[in-house]
C-alpha cells in the first residue's frame, strides 16, 4: 500500500494509504465539538450504532489473527476498556480529526483512570477511515501501532468504533491486566515462585518464619500508606538477628534480584504483600517485602 504524508498542522503528521484512510501520529491544536450525529433520526443512528458494534468486532477478529501468525494469545476483549475507546472516537468524531491528547480528557492514561482494572501498561492506536479491511491494513503498516498490536506483553484489548455515516473514527487501547488478587494470594505466589528458585539452585526450601511475616506484613503496610517504593528499619525486636530486606512495588517482585539475595545462607522467610492504587501508581500496583532470615 503506498502512503502519502501530507501536512497536518501543530506538531504531527497525518499519513493516509492512498486514496482514503487516515491516522494521526501526535495530538493537534484544539477545535471545538462538533454535532456529531444529532442531525440523523433516531433509527438512522441505531442502525450505525450496530453497524459500528460489528466494525468493532471485525477489528478485534483482524487483531487476534496477526497475533495468532506470530505464536501471540489472543487478547481479551474487555467492555469498560471498549466503552472509554467508543468515547474517545466519538470525541474525535465531533472533532472532525483524529488524536491521541485530547483537549477534554487528556491522554489516554488519563482516561483509563475510571476503569476498575488494574494495569500495569497501555498503549493506544487512533485512527480514521471508510471501512474495517483498509484502517487494519493501515495499522499494520505503521511500526508504532504495529507494534501495539503485535506487543507480547498486552493481555487486553477494547475497540471504540463511530461512525458518521462515512467515515469510521477508530480507537484501540490495549492493557496488560494486573489480575486482582488478596494479600494471601499474593503471598502465596511470591514464596512458590520462591521456593522454586531455591530448588533450581540445590538450596533448601526457606521456612517460613511467624515473626519474618509479621514484620513484612508491617512493612508493606507502611509503604503501602506512605505511597513509598521502599520499606522502613525493622522493629527492635528483631535487633539481635541477620535479616535480609526486600522491598518493592510493581506487578511482581524483581525475581533475579531476588534469587540472588536468597542464598544459602538464609533459612527462614517471611513475606507481606498489598494490591491497590495511590498517587504514584494510580492504575494498580502490588507492594512487597521479602524477609529473609538466618
Amino acid at each position: 500500500m503506498n502512503w502519502e504524508r501530507v501536512p497536518a498542522g501543530g506538531t504531527g503528521i497525518r499519513c493516509r494509504p492512498l486514496p482514503l484512510i487516515a491516522m494521526l501520529w501526535q495530538g493537534l491544536a484544539t477545535q471545538a465539538p462538533l454535532a456529531g450525529l444529532a442531525y440523523l433520526s433516531a433509527p438512522a443512528r441505531l442502525l450505525i450504532a450496530e453497524s459500528d458494534d460489528a466494525v468493532a468486532s471485525d477489528l478485534l477478529d483482524r487483531v487476534n489473527r496477526e497475533r495468532k501468525s506470530v505464536g501471540l494469545p489472543a487478547l481479551c476483549d474487555d467492555g469498560e476498556i471498549r466503552e472509554t475507546a467508543r468515547r474517545h472516537s466519538a470525541e474525535m468524531m465531533a472533532a472532525g480529526r483524529i488524536y491521541h491528547d485530547s483537549p477534554i480528557t487528556g491522554s489516554s492514561e488519563d482516561r483509563l483512570r475510571d476503569v476498575s482494572l488494574f494495569f500495569w501498561k497501555s498503549g493506544e492506536n487512533v485512527a480514521r477511515g471508510p471501512e474495517a479491511a483498509m484502517i487494519h491494513i493501515g495499522l499494520m503498516e505503521s511500526p508504532p501501532h504495529r507494534e501495539n498490536i503485535l506487543d507480547p506483553g498486552f493481555t487486553h484489548v477494547g475497540i471504540g468504533v463511530v461512525s458518521n455515516g462515512s467515515d469510521l473514527y477508530v480507537t484501540q487501547l490495549f492493557l496488560r491486566v494486573l489480575p486482582k488478587a488478596g494479600p494471601a494470594e499474593l503471598v502465596d505466589a511470591a514464596l512458590t515462585k520462591l521456593q522454586k528458585i531455591r530448588g533450581e539452585r540445590r538450596l533448601l526450601p526457606l521456612r517460613k518464619d511467624m515473626a519474618l511475616v509479621r514484620e513484612a506484613e508491617r512493612l508493606v503496610e507502611q509503604m503501602y500508606q506512605h505511597d513509598s517504593q521502599q520499606p522502613e528499619s525493622l522493629s527492635p525486636g528483631l535487633s539481635n538477628r541477620s535479616v535480609r530486606i526486600i522491598g518493592c512495588v510493581g506487578e511482581s517482585p524483581p525475581w533475579e534480584t531476588v534469587g540472588e539475595a536468597a542464598g544459602f545462607r538464609w533459612n527462614s522467610v517471611g513475606i507481606g504483600a498489598i494490591q491497590g492504587r495511590s498517587k504514584t501508581w494510580p492504575h494498580g500496583a502490588n507492594w512487597y517485602v521479602i524477609l529473609l532470615g538466618d
